[in-house]
């Protein structure tokens, strides 16, 4: 009876992280760092998750972010609470 070899398969390595000297388009970066920025805080904003504080200084209790205005008018929200499901 023969025996069948087995066959070798090599496999590609793929480095986890950049070479040594790699260089990093940083203006491509930080514009899609900004883009997944914004697009988030629109769907915060948008499913009612962030609030802006009361008089006397709370946030509704649906809240999850509070909602703080620059003085240029953008819009910036911080985490406050965790929704429990």
């Amino acid at each position: 009876m023969k025996t069948q070899k087995k066959k070798v398969v090599q496999r590609k390595v793929v480095p986890s992280r950049p070479p040594s000297g790699a260089t990093i388009d940083t203006k491509v970066a930080a514009d899609s760092l900004r883009d997944l920025n914004s697009s988030f805080v629109k769907g915060v904003l948008t499913r009612g998750e962030a609030a802006e504080r009361d008089s006397e200084g709370k946030i509704a209790s649906q809240a999850t972010h509070e909602i703080e205005k620059s003085k240029d008018g953008s819009v910036q929200i911080k985490r406050v609470r965790f929704k429990a499901f």
